[in-house]
């Protein structure tokens, strides 16, 4: 959206059944909130089934996202998806995006790569 280079996200609708948000640079409490903000806006206006949140390009994790991320899941879910997976190469990332999914009770699919988690979507669909 509207963040410098360092820390900025972007979202779509990749597919009917898809939302679609990317993290680019480092992700912070801030861009955390407004992007879930912004996710939520989208799914009220056509439901989705999978959120798929695409961290390939984050360079850092804020720890202290886990409060605004475990809210942001929780209000994603409230929206009716059904599958939240999460995308990074960074194993730092996943665990902490683990422990935000245990802690939030949200479940979350974890792919270290994008093809990947694409194709475990697509046996996942009907």
């Amino acid at each position: 959206m509207r963040r410098a280079s360092e820390s900025r996200f972007t979202f779509k609708r990749t597919a009917d059944d898809t939302v679609e948000c990317a993290f680019f640079g480092r992700v912070t409490p801030e861009i955390t909130e407004e992007s879930a903000r912004e996710v939520v806006r989208l799914l009220r206006e056509r439901r989705a089934r999978f959120y798929f949140c695409d961290a390939t390009s984050v360079t850092a994790v804020a720890p202290s996202i886990a409060g605004p991320a475990a809210a942001g899941l929780k209000n994603i879910l409230a929206e009716g998806v059904e599958e939240v997976i999460a995308v990074t190469p960074l194993s730092a990332a996943r665990m902490l995006g683990m422990a935000i999914a245990f802690a939030s009770r949200s479940p979350v699919r974890f792919f270290g790569d994008r093809q990947d988690a694409l194709e475990y979507m697509a046996r996942r669909r009907p």
